[in-house]
């Protein structure tokens, strides 16, 4: 990183937040560059002091890569109202750490934390195709089943966007259960819920098992491991 750069970026690198968030909080006035607003768009010098809600941020120089093998019941946003069971509880390094993407409270699987927000922006936004491949156990009439694998590669239309898969492959199909691997990237909310809910058919079990080139393999739920982001790229 070069001794001058851009406040959101510098926000990006302490790892405080994610880039959109970071030119949010710049808009609203929350964040003083040697006790004056900023602005965006404003360069700042590693040396200067950046603070966010009179908290002050640092751009660490170490930074953290952790796949996680989250539990099912465990949610991942970092604050929570209704105090349920957090994700991020499951890592014991005092860092500051988000998640590159989410999965919903009842799915399970390969989940990234990190301290590097440019990694962040990378892997997790849409546009730069990493794949998430994803196991998917659902229950519901022979129909249905049968419909699935075609109707997940057309496309399916809900809430006005066509969501569908990249790739998927049964794994076993019976009258009235189906597993399959689903391939995707485009990442919506709770997408793969919503297209077999649109099929009629109950999710028992959805599991994320990559995300680009990393495997969850034989991590157990709720165990962690320090990687490398070319594991993930």
């Amino acid at each position: 990183m070069t001794n001058s750069i851009r406040i959101n970026r510098f926000l990006v690198e302490s790892g405080f937040c994610s880039r959109r968030q970071a030119d949010k909080l710049i808009i609203e006035g929350r964040v003083l560059v040697n006790n004056h607003p900023a602005k965006v768009g404003d360069q700042v010098l590693l040396s200067d002091q950046v603070s966010v809600d009179n908290q002050q941020i640092k751009v660490k120089s170490e930074k953290i890569y952790i796949a996680l093998n989250k539990p099912s019941g465990y949610i991942c946003t970092l604050n929570d109202e209704f105090n349920r069971k957090n994700a991020r509880s499951l890592i014991n390094i005092k860092d500051r750490l988000f998640s590159v993407g989410r999965l919903d409270k009842e799915s399970c699987g390969l989940i990234i934390y990190t301290n590097d927000g440019e990694f962040a922006q990378k892997v997790g936004h849409p546009s730069n195709q990493k794949n998430k491949l994803y196991r998917l156990e659902l229950q519901g009439d022979h129909e249905s089943i049968k419909q699935l694998p075609k109707s997940f590669l057309r496309g399916m239309r809900i809430e006005g966007k066509l969501m569908k898969a990249d790739e998927i492959r049964v794994i076993k199909s019976h009258r009235q259960t189906i597993v399959v691997e689903v391939a995707i990237h485009q990442g919506l909310n709770r997408q793969l819920r919503k297209m077999s809910e649109a099929l009629g058919l109950k999710v028992r079990l959805l599991e994320r098992i990559k995300i680009g080139n990393l495997k969850l393999g034989s991590l157990q739920p709720g165990k962690w491991r320090k990687i490398n982001k070319e594991e993930v790229l």
